[in-house]
């Protein structure tokens, strides 16, 4: 499908939109997306040209980007028959030569490496279809994002400990489903990616994907370049993990000392509190005791008093009372 046709049947299925025309590039954009889209225009041809040095080329045609300001407006101006995930920020269709972005994802502290990601995609689905295999389309996506992160990086050491490793052959067919998986595939491929680009340079990295963009396989093209297999190169990058890879940075990490400054504080409040709560029980317990030796003293007294001999005295009789006296 073109890219005139696409955006005809964008412009049918989707609400009110705004569009801005670039060198590369038609921005079409929802009310509330145009500010985005204001500012994604400043910077995206830029992001081309060093994706393009990069890859030693860039891709042909008019790209144009979708942009919807949060998962409702995303779906509405999607290209016709495609239904995103409401998770998802970013998707790239290379057939189409088309962007789909959520504006709001943009304007986040990652929006820059969520544009890289996704025109990576693009740029590799652009020079060869259906050409790459699943690891390296993730792997070159992260290198060039600069998306390395914590996670990640724990995530390889536990598969330099051969916990969790997971075969390059075995990303190509099939990416794994659960989430721990999930980022050691993620981790794997932007390691193993980095390694070889690390290994050969930029240069030997542009003539791989030159190779692939030929009409070369995959693996064929690699062995060319590098002169060793896929699965050769692997063991060597595997031989590498447990040096390149330590538990040091993870519990020394800025993340890791804010998780721990914050248990002790935790830890501290808790010791302060139960404290709190023994010296509260103590003064209850002696308020009782109190009010029971109180209570045991009156009922001791009420007794004792019950107890007593009367010592009340009797009134005198007649008898004992004295005649009259008669004064002269």
């Amino acid at each position: 499908m073109s890219p005139a046709l696409l955006l005809a049947l964008v412009a049918l299925a989707a609400p009110e939109t705004g569009r801005l025309e670039l060198q590369r590039f038609e921005l079409v954009f929802t009310p509330r997306a145009e500010g985005t889209a204001a500012l994604l225009s400043r910077t995206i041809e830029a992001e081309r040209d060093d994706l393009a040095r990069r890859l030693g080329r860039d891709w042909g045609g008019h790209t144009l980007v979708l942009l919807g300001d949060g998962p409702d407006e995303v779906a509405a101006i999607a290209p016709a028959g495609v239904e995103p995930p409401r998770w998802a920020a970013g998707m790239a269709f290379p057939a189409q030569n088309t962007l789909l972005f959520d504006a709001r994802a943009l304007r986040a502290d990652t929006g820059r490496q969520l544009l890289l990601h996704e025109m990576a995609h693009l740029a590799l689905g652009r020079a060869a279809p259906g050409a790459w295999p699943r690891w390296f389309q993730e792997g070159f996506a992260i290198l060039v994002a600069g998306e390395w992160s914590l996670s990640r990086y724990t995530a390889m050491y536990r598969a330099s400990l051969g916990e969790s490793a997971i075969p390059l052959s075995a990303l190509e067919r099939r990416w794994p489903d659960g989430l721990s998986q999930v980022e050691v595939a993620y981790a794997q491929s932007y390691s193993f990616v980095s390694h070889v680009y690390e290994k050969g340079g930029e240069e030997t990295f542009r003539r791989l994907i030159d190779h692939v963009a030929e009409g070369a396989p995959f693996a064929a093209a690699f062995r060319s370049v590098y002169g060793v297999g896929l699965e050769e190169e692997e063991r060597a990058w595997r031989e590498t993990l447990s040096s390149r890879f330590s538990w040091v940075p993870i519990v020394t990490s800025n993340a890791t000392l804010w998780v721990l400054i914050t248990a002790l504080f935790i830890l501290a409040y808790l010791r302060i509190r139960r404290r709190r709560r023994l010296r509260l029980e103590a003064m209850e317990l002696e308020e009782q005791a109190k009010e029971a030796a109180l209570r045991i003293a009156m009922a001791e007294a009420e007794r004792a008093a019950a107890e007593a001999p009367s010592t009340a005295v009797e009134p005198p009789s007649e008898d004992d009372e004295e005649p009259p006296r008669t004064t002269h």
